[in-house]
């Protein structure tokens, strides 16, 4: 189950057959970015977000987590498998294997939240540090959030 920062809530009502409704995160099923038994959600973008960027938690949905400030540190919520505009509905992906052919990691290494939500095997130098996983192979990052660190 995904732990949400207390500055956010995403629910859902979901009808059971026997018309109980229950309220909670919103399991997705994993989309072709996505990978197979990951911890996936919905969530909704405050802004207009690009696949593969790191995501924090706002007021007003999600926004690209940017190693720069300082504020999102403990806002991190995962990686976003899908893009959408504004207002729109993504998914984002907290744990497991996560695979794209445009990533070219260094395998073994850790990835890390870089600049305007970009994944980057550079720590950055000042705002936070963050540690989203490690990278299984060139084109293959196993998400594993870690604690954010002050710089």
């Amino acid at each position: 189950m995904v732990a949400f920062p207390a500055s956010i809530t995403i629910t859902q009502d979901v009808l059971i057959p026997s018309t109980e409704v229950v309220r909670g995160p919103v399991p997705v099923p994993p989309s072709a970015g996505a990978g197979t038994g990951a911890d996936v959600f919905l969530a909704t973008a405050a802004v207009t977000i690009s696949g593969q960027l790191a995501v924090a938690a706002s007021s007003g949905g999600v926004v690209p987590a940017d190693s720069g400030t300082v504020a999102i540190a403990g806002a991190v919520m995962g990686i976003a498998a899908t893009a959408a505009i504004a207002g729109g509905s993504l998914e984002v992906q907290a744990a497991g294997q996560m695979e794209f052919g445009g990533w070219a990691w260094t395998p073994g290494a850790p990835v890390y939240v870089g600049p305007a939500g970009v994944l980057t095997q550079t720590p950055p130098a000042a705002g936070f540090l963050q540690i989203v996983g490690v990278a299984q192979d060139a084109t293959t990052l196993v998400i594993a959030l870690g604690d954010p660190i002050i710089l």
